[in-house]
């Protein structure tokens, strides 16, 4: 096995397109990093890095880091995720995140003590029962701006995940390249929020979807996620993700 690393999104998509698409599904970050990517947005100031792994001519594995979030996995055996650990064992690894076995093989050969501090479900829909709920949605406009920036903060307080460092920049790149964020309303009033990346290889991922505290129990968050993923599978989509369940793990690894 050979493991190949730049610093260049072309060169990397050339190499590692056809091996995520294959699944895109189980690599859905990574396609829809390079998505980003290609359309021009960025994460942050500090330049990315791009690792894949080839064997016989084939990509087997892939990796990447957009500073200042973790190592991205794609899904792949655990002796690929070997190698890759063991070639970027220099390189700064606060932490990854993909499936336990891989995310367990990379951080061993990379040398590093490990143990898992989130774990989630990837939950997969290929079609919708609206739930019958009270209100209608709507898309995310100008006016909902201090709004969207409040929620979002609070999503990412409760759930434990990194906040954007321009969540409004995000939002309108997000908009501008076929993803979106809708509101649920209710007697004029937002109570709930779900966001849509733009499809890649056919599977949007579903999210953030957030709920205010005061404003659940009463089923928004289900029928908003609804007619967004209905709005996916009516443009095209073959599936929709969405990651969720976050909790502490009984002892489960992790970088």
């Amino acid at each position: 096995m050979d493991v190949h690393v730049t610093a260049d999104v072309a060169t990397f998509e050339r190499a590692v397109a056809a091996f995520l698409e294959r699944d895109p599904v189980r690599n859905t970050v990574l396609l829809t990093v390079l998505s980003t990517l290609r359309a021009g947005g960025s994460y942050s100031d500090a330049d990315p890095w791009f690792a894949w792994v080839s064997m016989d001519d084939s990509t087997v594995g892939a990796a990447l880091r957009t500073p200042p979030y973790k190592v991205a996995l794609a899904g792949m055996p655990a002796a690929v995720a070997h190698a890759l650990g063991e070639h970027l064992a220099s390189y700064e690894l606060p932490g990854a995140f993909g499936d336990r076995a891989t995310v367990a093989a990379f951080a061993d050969a990379a040398g590093h003590r490990h143990e898992t501090r989130v774990s989630e479900i990837q939950y997969v829909q290929h079609e919708v029962v609206p739930p019958a709920t009270a209100g209608a949605p709507r898309a995310v406009a100008d006016d909902d701006a201090d709004l969207y920036v409040r929620w979002e903060a609070d999503f990412a307080a409760e759930a434990g995940v990194m906040r954007s460092a321009d969540a409004l920049g995000s939002l309108r790149h997000r908009v501008a390249t076929g993803g979106g964020l809708w509101l649920w309303d209710v007697d004029g009033r937002p109570v709930s929020m779900c966001g849509r990346t733009p499809a890649v290889a056919g599977v949007p991922r579903i999210g953030p979807v957030w709920t205010p505290p005061e404003h659940r129990r009463h089923g928004y968050a289900a029928a908003i996620t609804a007619y967004v993923c209905q709005q996916a599978f009516d443009a095209g989509a073959s599936a929709c993700t969405l990651f969720g369940g976050r909790g502490q793990p009984h002892r489960q690894r992790d970088l």
